[in-house]
Formats: C-alpha cells, structure tokens, sequence
C-alpha cells in the first residue's frame, strides 16, 4: 500500500514538473515588425522601388534576435537594424549582410545581442528603423512597431 502511494505521488510530481516545463517551453517570444517602403527618399535620391515585412523574435533569455524579411520587387544585400535620432551612422544590429539575393523570405537569428538592446526593442520599438539595402545602392526603410 505504501509503495503504491509513493509511486502514485513521484509520478503526479513527475507530470506537474513535466507541464510546467512544457508551459515554458511554448510562451510565445515578443514580436515588433515593420513595413518597409522607398517613400521616406527626398524627390532627387534613388529610392528603392521594393516593399518588405520585417518580423523580429526576441529572445532576450537567450540574447538572440530571429528574423524574417518577406521581400518583393528587390535584391536585398543588407538588412539593418538603427536607433532613430541624429547618430544613425552605425546600425546596432546586422540581420543580413551577406551575397545579394532575390529569394526571399529571409530567415536566420543573430545570437550574442547584448540583452539591453534586446530590452529597448521590446520596450520602445518607435525609437528604432529597419533598412533593407538594394545591390544598387538604393534602400527601402520603416519603424519597428508592436504587432
């Protein structure tokens, strides 16, 4: 009778242990997404005439941001993450920034992102663009938003 019980109460605590695993394993990771379009270019420079989504994961615990870029009437050799304001010299992340392509979707995750920057994506996605570089030189932009 008493190993009974004890075998009944180890697997309950197995199965209670087992589900909260598995609750954490499927919490849906925050998206910002943006919507990328050559309409920010002043009348005389080349603007790129490609639409884009962008979509991010992010996945501060694991300090990785995962991506998906849905592209049309481009080919995209660069898409980069700024911080808005004046110093938008230097993108603070690289999601693509390989051979040019014209298949898209784009797909990867970018690891070692410091968890802060991570954090103010997640917190303040307006303060930041996403640009998507053509072979050409052109460039298609749009502000990082909550879904």
């Amino acid at each position: 009778m008493k190993k009974t019980s004890v075998i009944t109460a180890v697997l309950g605590l197995t199965l209670a242990f087992s589900s909260v695993e598995v609750g954490l394993a499927q919490t849906a990771l925050p998206r910002r997404i943006a919507s990328l379009s050559g309409d920010h270019r002043a009348a005389m420079q080349p603007d790129g005439n490609g639409r884009a989504r962008v979509v991010l994961k992010l996945d501060r615990p694991n300090a990785k941001v995962c991506y998906r870029v849905a592209f049309e009437n481009m080919v995209v050799r660069g898409v980069w993450v700024y911080r808005n304001g004046a110093d938008v010299n230097e993108p603070i992340l690289r999601l693509y920034d390989e051979a040019p392509t014209e298949d898209s979707p784009l797909k990867g995750c970018v690891s070692d992102v410091d968890r802060l920057t991570i954090r103010k994506l997640k917190r303040h996605p307006s303060r930041y663009f996403v640009k998507a570089f053509e072979y050409d030189g052109s460039d298609i932009t749009g502000t990082l938003r909550r879904p």
